[in-house]
Parts: structure tokens; sequence; C-alpha cells
């Protein structure tokens, strides 16, 4: 999970200046009828640190559970659906989660459950069947390293007692629509707009518009930045050609992204390229 940019801002000058935040909540935590108080405590100073603390109803200190960095979101999910929570806390030192922690209470002591950071992000999903927790991790075969903006996912599965970790640890969701998911407004231009862009490359100006195989792979340099012009034109690619839609498939990092594309224009033998959306396998 990522953070604006101007969230980021906000912490950094909180961080400046120090600043101490705290909220409390009442929660059930272990279905005896009675709430139990957590307060989340969140330090913005230069050790910063989360703190979240829980008391039994009397206000008796029962334990605490510390988080390096900023105090992200904290929730309290019953992983087996049976009434008994469990505390579920996440903290950031950047632009993302870097730290997750989940701890029960059995009404008399708090326990860890799971507890691991990430540089390269962190996501759940709590309310599948088996719940899960993705951990990004490096990934080393990307030319150049990657360390965060296309991790590998270490992947754990909660199994009724604790956090397992699959067999295949390391994995990239298969055949996964990445664009427009993630960019929905990129590529959607007005009619306006494109008769500019077409009136461009009919004057001569960036006649790779009309080219499909290679627009795909411009269009790949928004995933990958750090891609040289040069090396971007000598990735591998296959063109299917359908009329007024194109297919192209490109290999790089170790994965097959399958871009899907139409003519603007169709009547125009020079049209340019719009990609509908990008696959990565």
């Amino acid at each position: 999970m990522k953070f604006s940019l101007l969230t980021i801002i906000v912490l950094f000058l909180l961080t400046s200046y120090g600043f101490a935040e705290t909220k409390t909540y009442r929660i059930d935590l272990n279905n005896d009828g009675k709430n139990e108080i957590i307060t989340l405590t969140d330090n913005f100073d230069t050790q910063a640190e989360g703190l979240v603390t829980v008391f039994t109803p009397a206000n008796k200190e029962i334990g605490s559970i510390s988080m390096p960095d900023h105090l992200g979101k904290v929730e309290f999910i019953s992983l087996n659906h049976d009434g008994i929570k469990q505390i579920i806390a996440y903290s950031y030192g950047g632009a993302h989660y870097t730290n997750i922690a989940i701890y029960g209470y059995n009404g008399k002591k708090l326990y860890k459950i799971f507890e691991d950071g990430s540089a390269c992000d962190i996501e759940t999903d709590f309310k599948a069947d088996k719940p899960l927790i993705k951990l990004g991790r490096a990934n080393w075969n990307k030319k150049g390293w990657c360390y965060a903006d296309e991790p590998l996912w270490q992947i754990y599965t909660w199994n009724g007692k604790k956090f397992a970790e699959s067999k295949v640890t390391y994995t990239t969701v298969a055949d996964e629509t990445i664009y427009p998911k993630d960019l929905p407004r990129f590529e959607n231009f007005n009619e306006r707009e494109l008769e500019i862009i077409q009136k461009e490359v009919d004057e001569g100006h960036q006649p790779w518009r009309s080219w499909a195989d290679y627009y795909a792979k411009f269009f790949m340099n928004f995933y990958y930045p750090t891609l040289s012009p040069t090396d971007r034109e000598n990735l591998p690619a296959e063109l299917r050609l359908e009329g007024k839609q194109a297919v192209v498939k490109v290999s790089y990092a170790n994965k097959e992204h399958t871009i899907y594309l139409h003519k603007a224009f169709p009547s125009n033998p020079e049209s340019i390229w719009i990609v509908e959306k990008m696959k990565i396998k």
C-alpha cells in the first residue's frame, strides 16, 4: 500500500518538530463480553516508533506491541471467524507499509502470532477463505536489480493456528492485469487530443506512434523507467495484428508482458495506437 506525496511531506514535517498522537479503542478481544482498552500511540520524532498497548476493562496494563517506524493502521479481526479477535498492526517508514505484527489475547496475556517486515511493500487479504500475508522481496534477477518497484512475493497462509509459509514462496501473480487497473486514465485521450497526436504523426513527427510493437515497448517504459531506449528497442517482442487491433508480447525481467492495443483512427493506415490493457505473467 502506497501513500501520497502530501502524506509523506506531512510526516516529514511532523518528524522534524516532534509530535505524539494517541487514540483509544474499546474492543472485546477474547469474546468474553467485556471490552479491553487498546491505546495506539505514534511518536513523530527522530526515533519514531508506534506502540499498541492493551489494558483490562479495569484499566490494568496487559502488555504492548512495539512497532518500528510510524504506526499505520491497526485492525481487530477474527481470523477464525469465532468472535475472538486478533490485533493486526502495521508500521511504515516511507511510501508503503514496511512491518506487520499480529498478536492474540487469551484472557491473561498477549501472544505473538506473526511478525515480519519488508522494504518492498506488504499486502494482506484477511477476507479470503484462508487469510494470507504477502511480503515483497527484492527481485535480484532483474537487470540492475529491483528493491521496491517490482517485488517478488513471499506468501504466508493462515491454517487456523498460525501463518504458514506457502510451498510456492517466491512468485508473482500469474496473468495479472496491471493496466488500466493502476493507471485508469493514462491512455484516456479525448477526441481532440487524439487528432492532435495523429496530426503530428502525419507530419512526420514521432512516426513510431503508428508502429504497434514499438509503441508497446515505449508504453512499458512507464513501468520500467530505468530501461534505456537502446535496451527497450532490443527487447524480444512478438506482434500479432488483427485488423484495427494488435497484441504484442514482450519478454522482460523474467516475465511475459502481453499488451493489447487498438487503432485510434482505423481508416488511416498510419493511425496511432492506443493501449487498452497490459497483462503480466
